[in-house]
């Protein structure tokens, strides 16, 4: 990130918020300001054809909570499932002490298997590869994908 702000302090900031579009083939992760859409980063990804029943969009996004914590879901109405988190429906949910939330982050898939893959991919990240993956720093993810434990294979020694 360039500026060294975290994205729930870019969002404040500047008052945007991140959301990704389809376009075809390429999703675009950009940020919608009130007047209009537009695009920051562009990235491609390939997902295997829908090939059953009417075609439909599940959606896995990012919320930024009030006290800074990221809540990561998946959802076939994305609109409506945040409104949700903002209106606070369920008071057990993770979010609804945490309110208000904004979207950071959003991916669209044809196939709900797609989506509820990535969901739990993204659940298991770093808070810092999360933060990449929201302000477009995708040359940064391979690194923070890295395992930094001394027990690691690169770091062990075999001759102890």
């Amino acid at each position: 990130m360039a500026s060294g702000r975290t994205p729930c302090e870019y969002l404040e900031s500047e008052d945007r918020l991140f959301m990704a579009k389809e376009s075809e083939e390429r999703r675009s992760i950009g940020a919608w300001n009130g007047g209009g859409f537009w695009c920051s980063k562009e990235i491609v990804i390939c997902s295997a054809p829908y090939t059953y029943g009417p075609m439909r969009s599940y959606y896995v996004y990012i919320l930024c909570c009030r006290d800074g914590s990221y809540y990561t879901g998946v959802t076939n109405d994305y609109e409506h499932r945040i409104g949700q988190h903002q209106r606070g429906n369920d008071p057990r949910a993770y979010t609804f002490t945490r309110r208000p939330v904004k979207l950071v982050y959003l991916s669209t898939f044809g196939d709900i298997r797609e989506a509820i893959a990535w969901e739990k991919k993204l659940k298991r990240w770093s808070r810092r590869k999360k933060e990449a993956l929201i302000m477009g720093d995708y040359d940064e993810l391979p690194g923070l994908a890295e395992c930094k434990n001394e027990t690691h294979y690169r770091y062990f020694d075999s001759n102890e």
